[in-house]
């Protein structure tokens, strides 16, 4: 890929996934006419993100900070965790998991946004669940930093430049690293870290599983209710189109009947002096 082309690649992959095609046949045509075929046929191959994916793509590209305080949270904790299932000494896990979690939180409102700025409806926890499943990838973290998610393997290396690789972590002694030959001591710490933070990760999926389960039971919910809420409103206005239409019926009924009335009052006056000559007729 020549030099230049990943902002090209980042700025398709930041497009609205339903305008994504189009960008990339404009681009296509670009690279070909500047006599980039390779390049060219590079981009053509490139597939469109799902819309979540492209929702975290839009938001690294436009508001980059809380895609960075997760992705540096996520590989905090990550380097955590080796260096406890190694048996060394660092930071709590806890601490820096309960960190990952807080800027998932943050970065899932900021992608949910973008989704609803794309025209689809809020899916909270389809991006909460997304995002723990980038948290475990640690390419797939530097994808997102990137703003190219979902753009393959094949050229993850090349838009991707950051080490995506997990450094050991100094230790409260400040070695890092192998420090000799392990004996029983070691070998047993070592296997009590290593059941200490598969318990931590377990526990952690399970609450990330928890929250977007809980998460996406509220969108339902929600969802039921601005449902309820339109239904309850036709109805009302259906209600009130009913009653206006029985109030002009009612009065065109009251109208009709006023004037029956007085025809019959009309009636009975003309039959009475009728009835009046006849009688004089007959005397």
């Amino acid at each position: 890929m020549d030099e230049g082309l990943d902002d090209h690649v980042r700025a398709l992959f930041a497009t609205a996934p339903d305008e994504f095609v189009a960008a990339r046949t404009e681009l296509v045509k670009a690279l070909k006419r500047d006599d980039r075929r390779d390049d060219a046929a590079t981009i053509a191959g490139l597939r469109r993100p799902s819309w979540i994916d492209g929702a975290l793509n839009r938001t690294a590209a436009a508001e980059p900070e809380p895609v960075a305080e997760f992705v540096d949270a996520a590989r905090a904790a990550r380097r955590i965790q080796q260096a406890d299932a190694e048996g060394r000494r660092t930071a709590s896990l806890a601490d820096a998991l309960r960190t990952v979690r807080a800027a998932q939180a943050r970065l899932a409102k900021v992608a949910d946004t973008a989704l609803v700025g794309f025209g689809r409806k809020a899916d909270l926890a389809g991006v909460t669940a997304r995002l723990a499943q980038i948290g475990a990838d640690p390419v797939g973290l530097e994808l997102l930093r990137a703003g190219v998610l979902g753009i393959g393997d094949e050229l993850a290396g090349v838009v991707v430049t950051d080490d995506t690789s997990e450094p050991g972590v100094t230790s409260d002694t400040g070695e890092s690293g192998d420090t000799g030959a392990p004996n029983a001591d070691d070998d047993a710490a070592r296997r009590k870290a290593i059941d200490a933070a598969t318990r931590a990760a377990r526990s952690a999926e399970k609450d990330a599983q928890v929250a977007a389960t809980a998460a996406r039971r509220a969108a339902e919910r929600r969802d039921r209710a601005v449902a309820a809420v339109e239904a309850a409103e036709a109805a009302v206005r259906d209600a009130e189109r009913v009653l206006e239409q029985a109030r002009s019926e009612l009065a065109e009924h009251e109208t009709r009947a006023a004037d029956a009335e007085r025809a019959a009052d009309e009636a009975a006056e003309a039959a009475s002096d009728a009835a009046a000559r006849l009688d004089d007729l007959l005397d």
